[in-house]
């Protein structure tokens, strides 16, 4: 879900469909398991400029939630070392920024008000359509969708969210607020202004693996993603639409 958000962001940004497609997404990744801060360093390695606001500047590999979530269990130990790297290396790296904020609910709204830019945000997939009333079950589901705007109508954010068939859905603010409030988010939100252009030169593989990306193969530990068929391409977004 993380990728077809990042591939959605792209589409909007006006990069090529066949240059940002699922498969080339992956090729550029180094490890099979996919935290925000590969996102950003993705997102960077097309020339895209983005802020990514986290309240834990870690891989959290000590957090009592994510050591008893079945959701990280399977990968946490293996992928602590390669992300920490990758916030220890965000300074020196070209177009990646990475700060502690936790950007609370009132602070999101304001940032999507100008229809100026998107927001990819993880969120516990349990929350975020659950019914008013009935907590769900089971254990945390991190999941990414794609903010494209506001419905001042119904106090909703407008969303892109790669598990549903809808065109756009919309989400209450209270829900989503809900949904981001979960131990294992670590309140993460990457910004992507839209006034800005991708840098063509980089939509070639190669030489993307040599600029931005850099900091992913450094900090890979040998990991390397397997080759897999693209899936269906999302559409490009407007926000505010």
């Amino acid at each position: 879900c993380g990728l077809a958000c990042v591939q959605m962001a792209l589409l909007s940004l006006d990069v090529p469909p066949p240059a940002c497609s699922l498969k080339q997404l992956r090729a550029r990744l180094s490890s099979d398991s996919v935290w925000t801060a590969d996102l950003v360093y993705l997102l960077a390695s097309y020339g895209i400029q983005c802020e990514y606001l986290t309240s834990e500047l870690s891989a959290g590999a000590s957090s009592a939630e994510k050591a008893g979530s079945a959701f990280y269990a399977s990968s946490l130990e293996a992928d602590a070392a390669r992300v920490d790297a990758l916030f220890a290396r965000a300074a020196s790296e070209e177009g990646v920024s990475i700060r502690c904020c936790k950007l609370g609910a009132n602070e999101l709204w304001n940032a999507l008000r100008d229809d100026d830019q998107l927001a990819i945000v993880l969120v516990d997939g349990r929350m975020l359509y659950a019914r008013a009333g009935r907590p769900p079950d089971g254990d945390f589901e991190g999941h990414y969708v794609l903010l494209v705007g506001l419905d001042d109508t119904t106090d909703s954010f407008r969303v892109k969210d790669p598990a549903r068939s809808d065109r756009t859905a919309v989400v209450a603010a209270k829900r989503l607020a809900d949904a981001r409030a979960v131990p294992g988010t670590d309140d993460d939100v990457i910004l992507v202004p839209l006034s800005q252009e991708p840098d063509p030169a980089r939509y070639a593989l190669g030489e993307a693996r040599d600029s931005s990306t850099s900091a992913l193969e450094r900090a890979a530990d040998g990991l390397r993603l397997e080759g897999r068929t693209a899936d269906d391409e999302p559409a490009a977004v407007t926000a505010g639409r």
